[in-house]
């Protein structure tokens, strides 16, 4: 497991930490998504990370690259055995969605596990709003199925036009995950 932000005190043998901050953020953004720095207006950080929760593979490839699957998950999921679900992934399978996403809408905030090739990992691209979302400076829900940005320009566009024209091939879950669904802290 790799957490990103803070530098933590982990001390479980699988645990890693990234360290980033606000200018690492804005220095990945620039490398590898190609927007200029000067571009990126964060308000909230932690919104921000929301929003660029699809593209986090992107932003890290020194990870994506030393792994099969690669993708994230909020803390208040429960996996159960999510090595179960991965062993289970056939090579055909390019996505792993919880299965009361599938198969609509497939984009949701709470976990996804992406095959870790191009073709996979910039399947945000193929939503126009991306660079939209990077920019802005408070939380567009990029990332979930229910933005407040482009209702008809999202990462869930993106992933299921892609789906429906053979470009990736989404896999539900074998069993539900247990997640918080309770929103704006209520």
């Amino acid at each position: 497991y790799y957490f990103v932000g803070a530098p933590g005190n982990f001390t479980c043998p699988n645990c890693v930490s990234v360290p980033l901050d606000v200018d690492g953020l804005l220095d990945r953004v620039q490398t590898y998504l190609n927007i200029s720095r000067d571009e990126v207006e964060i308000k909230k950080l932690k919104s921000k990370i929301c929003d660029l929760k699809p593209m986090w593979p992107t932003l890290f490839p020194e990870i994506s690259q030393k792994h099969e699957f690669v993708g994230f998950a909020d803390a208040d999921v429960l996996f159960g055995d999510l090595a179960g679900e991965v062993a289970a992934l056939g090579p055909e399978d390019d996505v792993l969605v919880p299965s009361s996403w599938h198969p609509f809408p497939l984009a949701n905030g709470n976990f996804m596990l992406f095959r870790s090739e191009p073709r996979v990992l910039d399947v945000f691209r193929g939503a126009k709003a991306w660079r939209k979302a990077v920019r802005s400076p408070g939380y567009s829900v990029f990332d979930e199925w229910h933005g407040r940005g482009d209702k008809t320009d999202s990462f869930m566009h993106a992933l299921l036009e892609a789906h429906l024209t053979g470009a990736i091939r989404p896999r539900p879950t074998r069993r539900l995950f247990v997640q918080d669904v309770m929103s704006g802290g209520r």
